[in-house]
């Protein structure tokens, strides 16, 4: 078996234009002829992903090889996809219905998910020492975790039990 090929499109919004801007392009060659997972932690209003799509398209990737897969989405962005590019395959683990209107990021959802992830913008206080920093849960309060937990583990983990 051959290795998977990996290609990398960097989008970030601009935060003064609310639009998305293409940073960074590396494709494999032979992408024309590959089924592609563009890779999302989230889609909020589908902007930057309708742009990653623009460019494997370019790249003559067939629209029906293309599947976005994504963390947590909103309905908003769900739709504008979907209505632009209909045979682009969308798979999720879960949708928020709104988007809020000042940071464009997805409600109740997770805040900017690369603050997170990268550690840029904690929510609670956190040491080297520390296992876990917060739980979220579903309406939207936070509530530390202990090592104990079932959910315990190293970040932030989202829990919609509620």
């Amino acid at each position: 078996h051959k290795d998977a090929k990996i290609g990398k499109i960097l989008i970030q919004t601009n935060q003064s234009t609310g639009e998305p801007e293409l940073h960074f392009l590396r494709l494999p060659r032979d992408i024309a002829d590959a089924y592609v997972l563009i890779l999302d932690a989230t889609i909020a209003t589908g902007a930057a992903a309708l742009m990653a799509i623009r460019v494997l398209l370019d790249h003559n990737v067939p629209e029906d090889k293309i599947a976005l897969l994504s963390l947590l989405v909103s309905k908003q962005g769900v739709q504008t996809v979907a209505y632009a590019f209909p045979t682009v395959k969308i798979v999720t683990t879960a949708c928020d219905t709104q988007l809020d209107q000042n940071t464009g990021f997805i409600c109740p959802g997770l805040g900017n998910f690369g603050d997170r992830y990268f550690g840029t913008d904690l929510i609670g206080y956190t040491s080297d020492t520390d296992d876990i920093i917060t739980t979220i849960h579903g309406n939207n309060s936070f509530q530390p975790c202990t090592p104990d937990s079932p959910l315990s583990g190293r970040g932030i983990l989202l829990n919609n039990y509620d």
